[in-house]
């Protein structure tokens, strides 16, 4: 994600700095290997003991990629020397795998939510537990299943299988039926003073407080939980109409 600083650089002016940049880090790593090299060592003892350092125990081929130091000049995306486009030199490596010499224009990341980057990035227990047990709170917090005609592939090796057609996330009534479990964007909307309770009848075993501060954040941050929320607050109301609750998709883009 490039920085605030090289959001405001110029194409040229970052092609410029890059440049200083590959010089200075080009004049470190062969000030590096001089003073590596022991006056009393001969050619032949260098070449033997680099290339015993490119063999492992076993005795396969070491490929070094190096450090990913290297930057594209349109949006700052990362990569290898040895990535570079095959009629660019190294003093001056060109890049278009990602962007297409800036053809393609990415929308920015948006930013997390200050609760879920702590989570993803502290070492503290409950930023560990999270990480640990992810999948399992996505489950719990998700709106919609995943629906799709699917092929099991029997066998040894990797778990894998085959999806026919298309991909479908359904997400079903606004209510549960009768004698049902509340389940996916149901919990969002119903008997919601019991919603964490509901949660662990689905997920147990998951950290309650964890999961108290996810739910605060998805009300403040998401706009699809804050729309069920709403549904849940006409329903609270005994609103005399049928509720619908409509998700316009563009079926001609991405996202």
């Amino acid at each position: 994600m490039p920085s605030g600083h090289e959001e405001s650089e110029s194409i040229e002016s970052r092609r410029k700095r890059l440049a200083r940049e590959r010089q200075v880090s080009l004049r470190e790593r062969r000030k590096i290997n001089d003073e590596n090299r022991h006056p009393d060592h001969t050619e032949q003892e260098i070449n033997d003991r680099t290339n015993e350092l490119e063999r492992t125990d076993n005795g396969i081929t070491r490929h070094e990629l190096g450090r990913m130091n290297q930057t594209c000049i349109h949006y700052g995306a990362k990569f290898w020397m040895e990535e570079k486009n095959r009629n660019s030199s190294l003093a001056s490596p060109a890049f278009s795998i990602c962007c297409a010499h800036g053809k393609v224009c990415l929308a920015p990341l948006i930013v997390l939510p200050p609760y879920l980057l702590n989570l993803y990035t502290s070492s503290d227990s409950d930023a560990v537990s999270f990480r640990k047990n992810i999948r399992r709170y996505n489950n719990v917090l998700v709106c919609t299943s995943f629906g799709a005609d699917i092929n099991v592939i029997a066998g040894q090796g990797i778990s894998d299988f085959r999806i026919h057609s298309q991909v479908y996330h359904r997400i079903g009534s606004l209510l549960p039926e009768d004698g049902l479990q509340p389940a996916f964007a149901q919990l969002y909307i119903y008997d919601t003073e019991h919603e964490n309770a509901n949660r662990h009848n689905v997920m147990p075993d998951l950290n309650n407080g964890i999961l108290h501060n996810l739910l605060i954040m998805l009300d403040e941050c998401n706009p699809y939980i804050r729309n069920f929320r709403r549904v849940r607050d006409l329903i609270q109301m005994n609103v005399p109409d049928e509720i619908f609750m409509v998700i316009h998709a563009d079926r001609t883009r991405d996202s």
